[in-house]
C-alpha cells in the first residue's frame, strides 16, 4: 500500500511516507515571529524555508499557526496539509488561560516530549 500511496503523493506533490523502517525526514520552522499581517514577508520566509528543505532532501516543512492567524491563508500559495492540534498547558499554579486576550493571535510552538 505504501508504494501506491507514495506514487500518488509524488504526482500530487503531497507528503510521501518514508521507506519501511525509516523515519520521516522533515524540517520544523520554529518561532515564526513576524508581523502576522505582513503576508509578503511571511510568503518570503516560506519560500526560503522551502528551498532549504529541498536542498537538505527533507520531505516536509512544518510550522504552527493559530486558528485566527491571518498567515494561514498564505500557505495556500504552497501545497499543504493542515493538521489540527490540541495544545495543553501543564501548570503548577493558577490557570494561565484567564490571562490570555482572546482577540490576540496566540503564539504557541509545536513541541514533542
Amino acid at each position: 500500500m505504501r508504494p501506491v500511496y507514495n506514487y500518488w503523493a509524488k504526482l500530487s506533490h503531497q507528503l510521501r511516507l518514508p521507506q519501511k523502517g525509516d523515519t520521516l525526514n522533515y524540517m520544523m520552522l520554529h518561532s515564526l515571529l513576524c508581523n502576522p499581517y505582513d503576508t509578503d514577508l511571511f510568503e518570503n520566509i516560506l519560500r526560503v524555508a522551502y528551498q532549504k528543505t529541498c536542498e537538505r532532501k527533507c520531505y516536509a516543512l512544518c510550522f504552527t499557526l493559530a486558528e485566527n492567524d491571518p498567515r494561514r491563508d498564505c500557505s495556500k500559495a504552497i501545497i499543504s496539509q493542515k493538521v489540527q492540534a490540541i495544545h495543553a498547558f501543564h501548570c503548577f499554579k493558577d490557570n494561565p488561560l484567564k490571562q490570555f486576550d482572546a482577540k490576540r493571535i496566540t503564539y504557541l510552538e509545536c513541541g514533542r516530549i
